[in-house]
């Protein structure tokens, strides 16, 4: 069999945006949990790249490949913004050199990338790119561990006093993450519907027939729950410049307040059906992968840590949105609860299979444990409808 080519295609690397001229001011409370969502951005667009590469579909590297560097600029131009703030020296020592790491180890990747474009795909140039992109993975996770010490030491210092005060500065970072996960860019051009889905829907069609290969046997009655909604008795308005928070069963909404969160419930539901399609399709993939009986058992792991990427990002995101409308915080928190748990259980079965390839009971197990990730990610949705 001939080893595959890939497509005469060039790699565009994206030019580094304009700075903000916005910039964090010394009294402002930074948000440390910011890095571990590119984190879990930078695990997704890992694992697809690498289920591309071990598969050979050199065709479908490009999209993976793309966000892993817009990511990795991303983070190193949050990094070199903390670079100029009097931090301790050990501190800066740190920052500088894991954000010298990733940019170095990027480069690399993408070197390679553009190396393997036009000639055939063997078992080493695999090799080769499964290890640059481990690398390249290490150095990640280094950096998103100064950023949060970072970050954190600037919360210590500023003692969290007028940390919302009025014409703060936000870092880039922030502003782009906080935007995406109430609204639409402004740069979307499609308008998609915002009434309930129908089957038509990709991922309401996947959940109604896909699936049904692997009838539902679990229960998820005892999942652990990591994300807690603490402002579920209060509702948040942010038209003034400080929020402010009022007792729903004391005083009953403002009509502004109530447009306000229908709106942001509008636009939070394209942005959530975006990522529920891209849970189904992770989900079939998986599944299509475990029925073939000579599958490997790395590209299962792969594309289970694919699933479990997609599903955080729908954590994050509904998360999100049950703080800002109070009335679908319970809801939505038990069922990101399960979803939290069921992550947690791929996980485990994830690190199984590669050591029992064959063994059907555990495959029916992720294909169990992967029906009800679809579950409930639809459910989820439904309760933005």
């Amino acid at each position: 069999m001939n080893p595959m080519k890939s497509p005469a295609l060039s790699i565009d690397v994206p030019s580094k945006s304009a700075r903000r001229k916005d910039s964090i001011q010394s009294g402002s409370t930074v948000t440390a949990v910011r890095p571990e969502i590119l984190l879990v951005s930078m695990q997704t667009h890992i694992a697809e790249l690498m289920v591309s590469v071990r598969t050979s579909a050199i065709s479908s590297w490009f999209a993976p490949l793309r966000s892993i560097l817009i990511i990795c600029r991303d983070i190193t131009a949050e990094a070199e913004h903390y670079l100029t703030m009097p931090l301790a020296v050990d501190t800066l020592k740190r920052l500088e050199n894991t954000t010298t790491n990733v940019g170095t180890c990027s480069k690399m990747l993408m070197k390679i990338a553009k190396q393997f474009t036009n000639t055939p795909l063997t078992t080493c140039s695999q090799e080769l790119f499964e290890s640059t992109t481990n690398n390249l993975a290490i150095a990640f996770r280094a950096l998103v561990s100064a950023l949060r010490m970072t970050m954190n030491g600037l919360n210590h210092l500023s003692g969290q006093s007028e940390s919302n005060a009025s014409g703060r500065a936000i870092s880039p970072l922030i502003a782009t993450f906080d935007s995406m996960s109430i609204s639409l860019p402004a740069s979307n051009t499609n308008v998609l519907s915002t009434s309930a889905p129908t089957r038509s829907s990709p991922f309401l069609s996947y959940a109604h027939k896909n699936i049904k290969a692997y009838p539902h046997k679990s229960s998820l009655s005892n999942s652990s729950n990591t994300y807690e909604d603490s402002e579920s008795g209060s509702v948040r308005s942010t038209s003034g410049s400080k929020n402010t928070y009022t007792s729903v069963s004391a005083v009953p909404p403002k009509p502004s307040l109530v447009h306000t969160n229908r709106h942001q419930i509008k636009s939070a539901r394209l942005s959530v059906e975006d990522v529920t399609d891209r849970v189904a399709r992770a989900i079939q993939d998986l599944l299509n992968t475990i029925r073939e009986n000579d599958a490997d058992s790395n590209t299962i792991h792969s594309l289970i840590l694919v699933v479990i990427g997609h599903t955080n990002t729908l954590v994050l995101q509904t998360e999100h949105i049950g703080r800002i409308v109070v009335v679908l915080a319970e809801a939505m928190g038990s069922l990101r609860q399960a979803l939290v748990g069921l992550c947690m259980s791929l996980r485990g079965l994830g690190e199984k299979i590669q050591f029992a390839p064959y063994n059907r009971d555990l495959r029916q197990q992720i294909a169990n444990t992967a029906y009800d990730v679809a579950k409930h990610a639809k459910l989820l949705l439904q309760e933005l409808q």
